[in-house]
């Protein structure tokens, strides 16, 4: 392949009910390898957007969002300054602020709504 490596990275912001991911190719630049690099990605996103994820790619993101909300809830402790972070995400935006265990539990209540035409639909707008 045209790319050396290939990183895929969420992070699930309680404050925001959100993930945010992200997609980094790496390639070799000094061949020119690159240009292939982003080619093959934007071939891959044009895949994305012709045909849409699939029912095992829907089901295995929900199932790693409810894994790492369930871990979050499990903790004994937030961090303090993790926790003054997530206070001040939640005023500057006029949220209200989730402790992780309430969070999970509404997380998990409403996977089960997030189906993968609307996954599709959202992804194409």
């Amino acid at each position: 392949p045209p790319f050396t490596g290939v990183e895929f990275d969420f992070s699930d912001a309680c404050s925001e009910a959100c993930v945010v991911s992200t997609f980094i190719v790496y390639s070799d630049a000094a061949d020119g390898q690159w240009q292939l690099a982003v080619e093959a990605a934007l071939t891959e996103l044009r895949v994305l957007d012709a045909h849409g994820l699939s029912a095992a790619e829907v089901d295995a993101m929900r199932a790693a969002i409810l894994a790492d909300s369930r871990l979050r809830a499990q903790q004994a402790s937030t961090p303090s300054v993790e926790l003054l972070t997530l206070l001040m995400e939640s005023d500057a935006l006029r949220h209200t602020f989730t402790e992780p265990a309430h969070y999970d539990r509404a997380l998990h209540a409403a996977a089960d709504a997030v189906d993968l035409s609307a996954v599709n639909a959202r992804m194409r707008d």
